[in-house]
């Protein structure tokens, strides 16, 4: 029965089609129009390809950017880092989170896909370690007998006068403060373009 229409509708669609085959015209029409097809396709696949890549690539730079903000966000940071240029002093508790931060983007798995957030992410990194480190060799407790998790410690106690430090050692301790100043504003700004870019590739 198929072949009985199939051979009806030859019959039928014969006078329309045997000029087509011997057409020059037909074939480079139908030539152009099946590599157009093929142009077409490879174009929207690779377009396809790339928004496939880029929307899982900006899932996992998300929940990247999420867990770095459970640790540390943007207002916990800055309150720390005013505390620490208004004060010269701070709680050790209150830099641990900014430890644990900077420990998370220590980890490869931890790292950014997108180029320049990854970059962000580095550069921040170094600015707020570089603090830490400062921190480190320039912060003490006023009183040595002091100790616990919410120790104080004060930049160079000994060289403050409104701590009890010598007069003659201000000058001194106004070097400290501004080297501190500097490494406060360097993480401000590291921050802000850190924050900045994760808005402009993630949206959030």
């Amino acid at each position: 029965m198929l072949d009985v229409l199939l051979d009806l509708w030859r019959e039928i669609l014969a006078p329309w089609t045997t000029p087509l085959w011997s057409s020059l015209d037909f074939w480079r029409w139908l030539s152009l129009i099946l590599l157009t097809l093929i142009t077409v396709t490879i174009i929207f696949r690779k377009k396809l390809l790339d928004w496939i890549s880029n929307k899982r690539r900006n899932e996992h730079d998300k929940r990247i950017f999420e867990g770095s903000d459970a640790l540390l966000g943007e207002r916990a940071l800055k309150n720390v880092l005013d505390y620490v240029g208004n004060n010269h002093s701070y709680l050790v508790t209150h830099m641990e989170p900014v430890s644990c931060f900077c420990r998370f983007f220590s980890e490869e798995q931890n790292q950014f896909l997108h180029k320049k957030l990854r970059n962000n992410s580095i550069t921040l990194v170094e600015k707020l370690t570089a603090l830490e480190n400062f921190m480190a060799l320039n912060f003490f407790p006023p009183f040595s007998h002091e100790t616990g998790a919410d120790l104080r410690l004060t930049m160079q106690p000994h060289l403050n006068i409104d701590r009890g430090g010598e007069p003659q050692l201000s000058g001194k301790y106004e070097q400290y403060r501004e080297e501190l100043n500097q490494l406060l504003d360097s993480a401000t700004s590291a921050y802000d373009e850190y924050r900045r870019m994760v808005k402009q590739v993630l949206m959030i």
